[in-house]
């Protein structure tokens, strides 16, 4: 501290006097400015999307932001008030965004994102059927068995049954059947093939042998579908068709009449009370048929078109969606007639309820797959913005507005991703 003399005299004495000196204000050290984040918009997002950011003290050398611990894909703008920047790529729909000066973390805000998220996931291979339960559970299958979700897809558990699976089926987080493909070699050269079903009633801790069905050679299990606990179907790619109302014994109840010189390969089965549809084509050197199979009570017949068929989707007892001639095709009564919805090119889709679907096709120059989104039954399909490049669709599955689809894309890490989907 400085200090200033002061010389007094009393009765002639001289005294000296120290009193401090006023400090000039201009020397006092300036306060730290304030850094505070104040909002966000918007407050849900995509991945791609610019985001603005409001606060004070925004703009200095030392400031960084990060989402998720990921730096911004791209500073639009900042000043001292505002910071605008592009969300990066993550993995988790829930972002943090924290605002770091000198390393520090001074401050933070969240958004959520939606559209397509990729995910991390435990796999070591393609993921080949998704299934899903609620907006978070799903199950997973590959060769590298089935894993379940109860989070959406941010947290896996892997479930017993690991080995030969085919297909798989789950009604509720609890019940659940796959079918085990177990090959015998015989001494003639020729391979029988088991199709062992397996059921499970406490979420894939263990499974329980059911039924055994014996196929072709090379036939094999390409659908399974239940309606109820007791109530179930089974679709072969050479079109036979299994059934039980008793979660027991499984009888066939329908064949396609196929030439041993013919081919024959059906892949999409779908049921809704006590109606049944299945899509398949037949190959000949000198024909190629198109076969839609329709099921009402156990009573089966199939007809034959001259168009491509796809996927099938029934959405009540009566009504149903199918691709037919690569567009989109109604039935409201089981299957007798079909109404094309638009001429919007598909090549799969999946609906929520009877107004709003997703579709998926490939571009006009074959290099990705893009995602289409109707809310009016198909009439008209709105192209879902910052969809990433998919090349291939493995699998997907959608409950309300969330879904995860597996599928390839080249310029990856690892050529499968996993993404998680959600409807804004």
């Amino acid at each position: 501290m400085n200090f200033k003399n002061l010389f007094l005299t009393h009765g002639g004495i001289c005294i000296t006097l120290a009193i401090p000196a006023l400090l000039s204000c201009t020397n006092d050290p300036e306060p730290p400015p304030v850094r505070k984040l104040f909002g966000i918009s918007p407050v849900t997002a995509k991945i791609g999307d610019t985001v603005y950011i409001d606060g004070t003290g925004l703009d200095c050398p030392t400031c960084t932001f990060t989402f998720n611990k990921v730096p911004p894909d791209n500073i639009v703008n900042v000043n001292d008030t505002r910071y605008a920047a592009v969300v990066p790529t993550v993995s988790n729909e829930a972002v943090s965004i924290v605002f770091f000066d000198n390393r520090v973390a001074v401050d933070s805000i969240a958004i959520n994102l939606t559209g397509f998220i990729p995910l991390r996931t435990p796999f070591r291979d393609d993921p080949t059927e998704i299934q899903a339960i609620d907006a978070d559970t799903f199950f997973v299958k590959g060769p590298f068995g089935i894993y379940l979700t109860e989070d959406g897809g941010y947290k896996w558990t892997r479930l017993s049954l690991s080995v030969g699976l085919s297909r798989m089926c789950f009604l509720t987080k609890q019940t659940g059947w796959v079918v085990n493909r177990v090959p015998e070699h015989l001494a003639n050269g020729y391979t029988r093939l088991y199709n062992i079903i397996f059921f499970t009633s406490n979420g894939g801790q263990t499974f329980q042998p059911l039924d055994t069905i014996e196929l072709l050679y090379d036939d094999y299990v390409t659908g399974i579908n239940f309606t109820s606990l007791t109530d179930g179907y089974i679709l072969s790619k050479f079109g036979r068709i299994y059934a039980t109302n008793d979660n027991d014994e499984f009888k066939k109840v329908y064949e396609y009449p196929l030439s041993i010189y013919d081919e024959a390969e059906f892949r999409s089965l779908t049921a809704h009370g006590n109606t049944v549809m299945a899509t398949g084509f037949e190959e000949s050197f000198d024909y190629n048929r198109r076969i839609l199979v329709i099921g009402k009570n156990k009573l089966f017949e199939h007809g034959l078109v001259n168009v491509s068929l796809g996927t099938v989707q029934l959405i009540s007892d009566n009504e149903a969606y199918m691709i037919k001639g690569s567009r989109l095709h109604f039935s409201n009564d089981t299957g007798a007639s079909w109404t094309k919805q638009s001429d919007h090119f598909i090549q799969d889709f999946y609906f929520t309820d009877k107004m709003t679907g997703i579709s998926m096709s490939f571009d006009a120059d074959l290099l990705k797959q893009m995602f289409h989104l109707t809310r009016d039954h198909g009439a008209t399909w709105q192209p879902i913005s910052r969809a990433p490049k998919i090349y291939m669709i493995n699998s997907g599955a959608f409950y309300g507005n969330h879904g995860l689809i597996a599928g390839r894309d080249f310029s990856a890490p690892v050529a499968y991703v996993l993404w998680k989907y959600i409807k804004n």
